[in-house]
């Protein structure tokens, strides 16, 4: 089960950092790159949502 996990969880990654690689290749910034900075209270509940995430991962494996 822990090895369907992390596997899931490492091509998730991969995926996503091989999307954005490809996304910036072209030197320009990125699109809504000034819509984000205006967007803080957004990105804190990504981190709040991806760490309680792998406290879930965490608490299951122990």
């Amino acid at each position: 089960m822990e090895a369907a996990i992390a596997g899931a969880v490492f091509l998730a990654v991969l995926g996503l950092l091989a999307w954005t690689l490809l996304r910036h290749r072209g030197g320009h910034p990125p699109a809504g790159a000034a819509e984000r900075a205006e967007r803080p209270r957004l990105e804190a509940y990504h981190v709040a949502a991806l760490a309680a995430f792998a406290v879930f991962l965490v608490a299951w494996t122990a």
